[in-house]
């Protein structure tokens, strides 16, 4: 378990777990103050605030172990601004046809679910690359990062014409699918 780490594998595999943690602390907070019925607390507020501090940090260190130049492996991935460029292009094309087209209010869960499947992509894509997942892994990771990202937008579109409790319960799964799917890469990485 956790074989042969570098610093560079730390930094990604910790990154993601904060992110984990984040989306567990904005699921709470979700909980706690979409609950039909219910509102904003103080309690509330705290789990807000911890899911944005894990949220920025988890970006940071995953950032910084994906930037790290510390690997001596050759890789054979796509490189990293491919996948963020076509996540920039599918953002601004999702905030049109969300926005424009569907008339759905804009709201910053566009960007964080685009911007948390970018990452994830990335990140898949650099440990196939440095040779920790084998290529059937990889796909089947990234296959269920898309997957996950889907059912993010599918809930993301139908959130503002449900009633109050189905509205509670679809605000809810995002942020499961996303917790999710990054605890099943952070196993195999671990694992591998």
């Amino acid at each position: 378990m956790c074989q042969n780490f570098t610093t560079q594998l730390w930094q990604v595999l910790g990154g993601n777990l904060l992110l984990v943690l984040c989306s567990i602390f904005y699921l709470i907070w979700w909980c706690i103050t979409f609950k039909p019925g219910a509102g904003s607390t103080p309690f509330g507020t705290m789990c807000i605030g911890i899911a944005f501090v894990l949220g920025m940090a988890g970006i940071v260190l995953s950032v910084m172990g994906l930037n790290a130049h510390q690997m001596e492996m050759p890789t054979r991935n796509i490189p990293g601004w491919i996948i963020v460029a076509c996540g920039l292009v599918i953002y601004f094309v999702l905030l049109f046809l969300t926005g424009i087209l569907l008339h759905r209010q804009v709201t910053s869960e566009l960007l964080i679910i685009t911007g948390w499947a970018v990452l994830e992509l990335c990140l898949v894509n650099f440990l196939y690359g440095v040779g920790r997942f084998p290529l059937g892994i990889t796909i089947f990771l990234l296959v269920l990062i898309i997957l996950a990202a889907i059912a993010s937008m599918i809930c993301y579109l139908l959130y503002y014409n449900l009633p109050a409790y189905p509205g509670y319960v679809d605000g809810m799964i995002p942020l499961i699918t996303v917790a999710a799917s990054m605890m099943v890469v952070n196993l195999i990485l671990m694992l591998k």
